[in-house]
C-alpha cells in the first residue's frame, strides 16, 4: 500500500473517532419550570454538586458535568412569597444527558413534579416503583416503635411479622431489577433506606454490588453506617465519648462505671423529646437508689437552646417533686460525629447501658422503657 493511501485511511479513521466521541454527551442540561413560584433561588445539593440557580418567572436552567451519576436535591427559596421547600425537594438523579423538570407548588410549601429524560434518573424511578415494599418497611419500622412505646405487645408482634415478610419480598425482587448491581442509583436507594432494613440484610445488599460500584460514594457512606450500626448492637460495649456540663466540667461514660446509665439524646425544639422526658424521669427516679443515672444530652448545638432545655426539665422535676441522679450535658466536639458513631436516626434517642458498659437496649420509648428497666432490677 502506498504511503499516501495509508495516510488517507488514518485520517478517515481519526475523523470517524472524533465524530463518534462528539456524539457522546459529556455534560448534563436541566431545564425546569415551577408553577406557583415566580422568582427566587434554586439550591442544588448533591454529593459533589453544590450550587445556587436563579429562578426567573418560574423557569431555571442548570448545566454542568458529572464524573458519575449523582442524586441532587433541588430546594426552592422565594423570599417574596416566603416559600421554602426543604421538606419536599425535587430529587433528580443526574447523569450526563438532558433532563426536563415540570413542578408545581402545592400546599404547605410542598412540590409535586414530573421529570422527563435522564438515563440514570429513569432507572432510579423504575427501581423505586419495583421496590414499593421499602415504603412498607419504613412505615412498619416507625409503627413498631410507637406500639412498643404504648406497650401493645400483641399488635407489635403482628407488625413485626409483616415487616419480616416485606424483607423477604425485598430479597426476592432485587434480582429482578435489571442492572441493579451495576447502578449508582441502586447504591443510593439502599443508603436512603438504611435504617429500615435489618442489619444482616443491608450488609448482604451492600456486598452484592459490582466491583465498579464498590467505589460509589453512596456505598462508602453505607458501609460506614453499617460499621457504626454493628458497633451499636445490643450486648456490645458502648463507645466512649466526652460530654460537658454547664460549668465546663468534662465527663466520659467511664465516670459512671458500675452504674446503669440511661442516655437520653434530644433537644429543646424536639416535641417528642419533651413528651418522652417524663417517662425517662420516672424510670430513673424509680431506680435511683439502685444506681441508675440519667445523662440528658442536648443535641441542638447551641448553648442558648441547651440552657432553655435544662430550665424546662428542671421546672418539670421540681413541679412533680421527682428525685433522680441526673446530669445535663452537651457533646464535647462535633455533634454530627456523635450522631454518626451512635447511629442516631432521630430524637429522642434513648439507650440503656448496664454496669459492665454494654448496651442493653436502644431507641427506648414509654412503657417499653419501663419494662426493660424492670427486667434489669427484678
Amino acid at each position: 500500500m502506498k504511503p499516501k493511501v495509508k495516510l488517507l485511511k488514518l485520517f478517515v479513521t481519526v475523523l470517524t473517532l472524533l465524530s463518534f466521541t462528539s456524539c457522546y454527551k459529556k455534560s448534563f442540561e436541566i431545564k425546569g419550570y415551577i408553577k406557583g413560584v415566580s422568582n427566587g433561588l434554586i439550591i442544588a445539593n448533591g454529593h459533589s454538586i453544590k450550587d445556587t440557580i436563579q429562578l426567573k418567572n418560574g423557569h431555571f436552567e442548570f448545566n454542568g458535568s458529572v464524573d458519575q451519576p449523582e442524586l441532587v436535591k433541588f430546594y426552592v427559596e422565594d423570599e417574596e412569597k416566603k416559600v421554602e421547600t426543604y421538606l419536599s425537594p425535587i430529587k433528580v438523579f443526574i447523569s450526563n444527558d438532558g433532563i426536563s423538570v415540570k413542578a408545581k407548588l402545592a400546599k404547605y410549601g410542598r412540590l409535586t413534579y414530573d421529570i422527563v429524560g435522564g438515563k440514570e434518573h429513569q432507572k432510579y424511578v423504575d427501581f423505586t416503583e419495583q421496590l414499593t415494599m421499602l415504603d412498607s418497611m419504613r412505615r412498619a419500622y416507625f409503627d413498631q416503635q410507637t406500639l412498643l412505646m404504648e406497650g401493645k405487645e400483641q399488635a407489635y408482634k403482628v407488625v413485626s411479622q409483616k415487616y419480616k415478610q416485606w424483607g423477604q419480598e425485598l430479597d426476592a425482587v432485587i434480582p429482578q431489577c435489571l442492572e441493579w448491581n451495576e447502578s449508582m442509583c441502586g447504591t443510593y436507594i439502599v443508603l436512603d433506606n438504611f435504617n429500615y432494613i435489618p442489619l444482616d440484610q443491608v450488609t448482604q445488599l451492600a456486598n452484592a454490588f459490582s466491583t465498579k460500584m464498590q467505589k460509589s460514594p453512596y456505598l462508602a457512606d453505607l458501609k460506614r453506617k453499617i460499621g457504626n450500626r454493628t458497633r451499636m448492637k445490643n450486648g456490645n460495649v458502648i463507645p466512649n465519648f466526652e460530654l460537658v456540663d454547664k460549668n465546663g466540667k468534662v465527663y466520659t461514660l467511664k465516670d459512671f462505671k458500675d452504674k446503669y446509665i440511661m442516655l437520653d439524646f434530644g433537644g429543646y425544639y424536639c416535641h417528642w423529646c419533651v413528651k418522652e422526658f417524663p417517662n425517662v424521669a420516672r424510670v430513673c427516679s424509680k431506680y435511683k437508689d439502685k444506681g441508675m443515672v440519667l445523662l440528658s444530652i442536648n443535641m441542638d448545638g447551641s448553648k442558648t437552646f441547651a440552657d432553655k432545655d435544662h430550665e424546662r426539665q428542671s421546672r418539670y422535676l421540681s413541679k412533680y417533686n421527682i428525685d433522680l441522679n441526673k446530669y445535663y450535658l452537651t457533646p464535647k466536639g462535633e455533634v454530627n460525629k456523635l450522631v454518626g458513631e451512635y447511629n442516631i436516626d432521630g430524637y429522642p434517642y434513648i439507650i440503656l447501658v448496664g454496669p459492665d458498659g454494654k448496651i442493653i437496649e436502644k431507641n427506648l420509648r414509654g412503657k417499653q422503657m419501663a419494662m426493660v428497666a424492670d427486667q434489669c432490677f427484678n
